[in-house]
């Protein structure tokens, strides 16, 4: 099977490429593949694939320096020409990499339920708005073309991209907490923190896609990806644990901030636990970035 997948370098493209590519002949595709004056993306129409992964889908930053309008034909009109295309050379497998943002009770305090089959979704936002769209054309690519089409909702993803030094969203809660840590000795949250998140491995986005590969019924689907579901502050308190250094945590940002201070456990052991890969990747993260500090 060959495999195209457009934003392979990035932390859930990475993810997906590490556990795919042990198997199928997989392509990367930068996301600076789309052409944004011409509003379309630009790939070797003599090149078949069996399966393209959309991993590359509009982000908040992108809504912020392009607009809107812009980001909404990304998500629409761009991405349905690029699977137009893809239909016509023979490609028969989708998958697009959503959020779980579209869901109705994403931005309740209390801990959310997602559930594919039952929950309703909700464009808060013209960041879920986006996603929505293309969610929309994986179901119409099912319904007209008799195509196999997988939307895969992740929470918070953490992981590293290809190139482990560069993170393209750096303002994410599982960069910009370590960063904080790293620079400054503790972690500021300009919040409650009891917002639940669903912290999910990016390689566990592609054993999602491996899975769904092997089920002969595919057609259309919709898939979350089984994480830790814990608050922004339970995921600072994680963090800090991990750290080598003394350190605290602000919550709020008003006169009445609460201070949390920790002694960090200097050898923290990786049990079998529902932590592990997430202890895991905080420790590879810090160490990688441990020169941020002498740098500013």
């Amino acid at each position: 099977m060959k495999i195209l997948i457009l934003g392979g370098n990035g932390v859930i493209g990475n993810g997906i490429y590490k556990i795919l590519s042990n198997k199928f002949n997989v392509t990367l595709l930068n996301s600076n593949a789309y052409d944004r004056n011409e509003n379309k993306y630009i790939i070797d129409k003599k090149k078949k694939y069996n399966l393209f992964i959309h991993a590359a889908g509009v982000t908040d930053e992108e809504i912020i320096q392009y607009g809107a309008s812009k980001s909404k034909k990304r998500a629409s009109i761009a991405f349905q020409k690029l699977v137009n295309n893809l239909i016509k050379n023979g490609c028969n497998n989708y998958v697009y990499i959503s959020s779980q943002r579209v869901y109705l009770n994403f931005f309740n305090s209390l801990k959310p339920i997602f559930n594919e089959n039952k929950s309703l979704t909700k464009a808060h936002s013209v960041y879920e708005k986006c996603h929505l769209l293309s969610e929309n054309i994986m179901k119409k690519v099912s319904k007209d073309n008799n195509c196999n089409s997988l939307v895969i909702r992740p929470g918070v993803v953490y992981g590293f991209p290809k190139n482990p030094k560069k993170v393209s969203r750096p303002n994410l809660i599982q960069y910009s907490f370590l960063d904080s840590l790293i620079k400054k000795n503790k972690i500021e949250i300009n919040s409650s923190g009891k917002q639940y998140r669903n912290f999910s491995y990016n390689e566990d986005v592609g054993k999602i896609i491996f899975n769904w590969l092997k089920n002969k019924k595919k057609k259309f689907m919709i898939s979350n990806v089984k994480g830790k579901i814990i608050t922004v502050l339970d995921f600072a308190k994680i963090s800090v644990d991990v750290y080598k250094n003394k350190s605290k945590i602000v919550v709020g940002n008003s006169k009445n901030e609460k201070f949390f201070k920790f002694k960090i456990n200097q050898n923290i052991k990786f049990k079998s636990d529902i932590n592990l890969n997430l202890k895991r990747y905080i420790r590879s993260y810090l160490l990688l970035n441990k020169n941020k500090k002498k740098q500013n």
